[in-house]
C-alpha cells in the first residue's frame, strides 16, 4: 500500500503531523494539491515536493537544467506538443 505524501514528509523529517494537518485544511480550503499547498504555506520549496513525490512514485527526481538535449531531437516535436504529452525532448 502507498503511504500518503503527508507520511512521507512525517517519515523524512520535512514536516510535522500539525504542518501536515494545517497544509490538509489549505489544499481542501483553496482546492489544490497538498504540494502545492506545503509550498503556499511556506512549509517547503518546490524541490522537496518533488523529492517527496519521488518517493511514493518510486521515481528518482532528476534536474533536466544537468541535460543537453540535441537540438536534432528538439526538431521531432513542437515544445507546445511536448508539454501537452508530457514528454521530453
Amino acid at each position: 500500500m502507498n503511504r500518503s505524501l503527508g507520511q512521507i514528509m512525517i517519515t523524512e523529517n520535512l514536516l510535522t503531523p500539525e504542518q501536515v494537518d494545517e497544509a490538509v485544511e489549505f489544499k481542501n480550503e483553496n482546492r489544490c494539491h497538498f504540494g502545492a499547498a506545503c509550498v503556499e504555506l511556506g512549509f517547503l520549496t518546490d524541490r522537496q515536493v518533488m523529492e517527496a513525490l519521488g518517493i511514493q512514485l518510486y521515481m528518482p527526481v532528476i534536474r533536466m537544467s544537468n541535460f543537453n538535449i540535441d537540438s536534432e531531437a528538439l526538431e521531432f516535436i513542437p515544445k507546445d506538443r511536448a508539454r501537452r504529452l508530457k514528454v521530453i525532448p
